[in-house]
């Protein structure tokens, strides 16, 4: 039996079952379909898919290597799987379950049902699946060009310093990571300044398929101390939970002034600024740095929930929706945090600082992340670098207490309904805002 293998977001050969499954009952024709609907969406962006087209350019060259080409097609998911089974005579889908797409994927399914075609659904961590040693391909098969970003509607995205995308460089990160990087992570996970060094950085390769959980977690514990093989397995199992929720289709939020200068790390808050542009050249910040920017965002300046969350969305290039949006949720509920004490713990000398905010070079390390407290502020501020947005202490003094009275608040009906506080302190994955992976 001839069978469809529809790649989505599993973008790898090694520990797929579903390709393991189609190539068990007979000739393969691997797919994947760049739908314009998947980045219609206000969270995506070129960055995402300049990852996402550098994973596929090398998961066609392991499956040439298996023997199948990769059929990359652009348009709607609906139209193109009906037509490419219609020309090769497939009557069988294999794909891997994806829960966040369940509403979208329920239509397909009907779709494909009144055309005579069934698609199996299979968990990635499907047990008893040997990987194919070789692949025979459905005959006729031709495997297509990555789409550019813009005829994905996707802009100009300019990111220098990206992780590279593609599975081998993830494999990479991995190694170092258990033979000696990962020793200092509880510290990496802090500091912005150990961060690229202590971090895993594998959310990216995570979220997008090109290692499995069940890869990274056979590499542990490597040379790392116990407890951190253990916080690494805990965050895994976090987005393992997260995978089985699901999502809704988003609609664009404006941004307001003080959001779209804050996305060009221009808000006048020295150390948030610094982070937003490493954010913005890397795709990437570490846990900590991620629930600041997004209390920045939401509680120093008000922003609107969705539009701050969507911001910072487009920039991150391992954005996954199932982890990011309820991660969302936590920070706009949590305790709002204080930028300024952050950048003097985190950064007491003001080496990062100065390195994403030259502009306050000329600023002595004593008023670096308060300028406005230094005699000579006149020179710099309001000229090369920007006055404060808010009023910093008077905004944290304010989202504090409002902070306090949504508790307030939350208690009482947490007495009536549920003794659990769950708004507040819900049973839910952290593996994206509170801790990157």
């Amino acid at each position: 039996m001839d069978v469809l293998v529809w790649f989505r977001s599993d973008l790898r050969v090694n520990d797929h079952p579903a390709l393991s499954r189609a190539a068990a009952l007979g000739a393969v024709l691997p797919v994947f379909v760049a739908d314009p609907q998947d980045w219609a969406g206000p969270e995506a962006a070129g960055r995402h898919w300049a990852f996402v087209s550098a994973a596929l350019a090398e998961l066609g060259e392991d499956l040439n290597r298996l023997g199948a080409p990769l059929s990359l097609r652009q348009g709607a998911a609906a139209e193109v799987l009906p037509r490419l089974c219609r020309a090769r005579g497939i009557r069988h889908i294999v794909s891997h379950r994806r829960a966040w797409t369940a509403p979208r994927d329920a239509e397909l399914r009907r779709v494909l049902e009144a055309e005579g075609i069934t698609w199996e659904e299979i968990s990635e961590e499907t047990p008893g699946l040997a990987p194919p040693e070789r692949l025979t391909a459905v005959e006729g098969a031709v495997a297509g060009l990555i789409p550019p970003a813009r005829s994905l509607g996707l802009k100009d995205d300019p990111c220098p310093c990206a992780q590279g995308g593609g599975r081998r460089a993830g494999l990479q990160l991995l190694d170092s990571f258990v033979s000696g990087r990962g020793v200092n992570a509880p510290v990496g996970s802090l500091s912005p300044l150990a961060g690229e060094r202590s971090s895993l950085r594998l959310s990216a390769y995570l979220t997008w398929g090109l290692l499995s959980q069940a890869e990274v977690r056979a590499a542990l514990p490597g040379s790392l101390p116990p407890e951190v093989a253990k916080t690494v397995l805990a965050r895994l199992n976090a987005r393992r939970r997260a995978a089985g929720l699901e999502g809704a289709v988003q609609k664009a939020a404006q941004l307001s002034p003080a959001l779209a200068a804050f996305a060009e790390g221009r808000s006048g808050l020295p150390f948030a600024d610094a982070l937003m542009r490493y954010l913005r050249a890397t795709g990437w910040v570490n846990a900590h740095a991620r629930s600041l920017l997004a209390s920045v965002a939401l509680h120093q300046l008000g922003g609107d929930f969705r539009a701050s969350g969507q911001m910072l969305a487009r920039l991150l290039t391992d954005y996954d929706p199932a982890i990011f949006w309820f991660q969302m949720q936590k920070v706009a509920a949590a305790r709002p945090v204080d930028p300024l004490r952050a950048g003097e713990t985190f950064d007491p000398e003001g080496r990062f600082l100065r390195r994403w905010c030259p502009e306050l070079n000329a600023v002595p390390g004593a008023y670096l992340h308060r300028p406005w407290r230094w005699s000579g502020a006149g020179s710099v501020l309001g000229r090369r670098y920007p006055e404060p947005l808010a009023d910093p202490q008077r905004a944290l003094r304010a989202a504090a207490a409002l902070h306090r009275a949504k508790r307030r608040e939350e208690a009482d009906f947490a007495v009536i309904e549920d003794p659990r506080p769950f708004l507040f302190a819900p049973p839910a994955p952290n593996a994206q805002l509170t801790l990157d992976l």
